[in-house]
């Protein structure tokens, strides 16, 4: 009895470092392979802003038909070279772990004649905070427009008026804070510039832009407010 007692003691002693090493053991969660904060996701949203135009369109006029001129004035808001307006648009990005954003974008603008742009580019989404990024984006924009331009004079072997197509192409760049939302959602204060230095038309003469030939004189400072979801 008293050698098994012995013995039990031994084995105590023995496997008494064995506990004391296992309690320094700690549970360490699993950290992640990608070894980056930000998730992937994918957002739709709308925007709206006032849009500042440092050469609106304000006159279109093209000459063609034996030098036959048609033009028409519109009606803007503003004063001097500068014209404003409002527009209305929607987005959809995505966001990859690198935190480079893919973003297509459309709207639609009240200054000159009713003109759709549709803007494809590429950014950077940087984190702030908990819940806040700046984001810094380019994107290669097209806008189209079209209306009737009327005859100038009084000779009726021409048509009244003559039914007008256009496409301008330039690059916009935008920088906005965005802030998160409850409900996944987002709001996100930004501005943007854009300009126009290439054209397109669908009239044989040459189609003049304020008087003039050159696109580059369309370009717009836009000054808005942007809140869309996360899916």
């Amino acid at each position: 009895m008293k050698k098994n007692r012995a013995i039990l003691l031994l084995l105590l002693f023995l496997a008494f470092p064995l506990v004391l090493k296992a309690q320094e053991y700690k549970v360490i969660p699993r950290e992640s392979l990608s070894g980056n904060t930000t998730s992937l996701s994918q957002r739709w949203g709308f925007y709206t802003g006032v849009l500042i135009q440092n050469a609106p369109f304000r006159e279109f006029s093209a000459t063609q038909f034996n030098n036959i001129a048609y033009a028409k004035q519109f009606s803007v808001w503003g004063s001097g070279k500068a014209g404003t307006g409002i527009y209305l648009g929607f987005v959809y990005d995505k966001t990859f772990k690198n935190n480079l954003v893919f973003r297509v974008q459309g709207q639609f603008e009240s200054a000159g004649w009713l003109s759709g742009i549709l803007d494809i580019g590429l950014g950077v989404r940087t984190p702030l905070g908990k819940g806040m990024y700046f984001n810094i984006e380019a994107y290669f924009s097209i806008l189209q427009t079209g209306g009737s331009l009327k005859r100038l004079g009084a000779d009726s072997n021409y048509p009244d008026s003559v039914s007008v197509y256009m496409g301008m192409f330039g690059f916009k760049g935008r920088i906005a804070l965005e802030f998160d939302l409850p409900k996944n959602m987002y709001i996100a204060p930004y501005l943007s510039y854009v300009a126009y230095p290439w054209q397109a038309n669908t009239l044989n003469g040459e189609l003049r832009i304020n008087g003039l030939s050159q696109s580059s004189l369309v370009d717009s400072l836009q000054i808005g407010l942007e809140v869309g979801f996360k899916f």
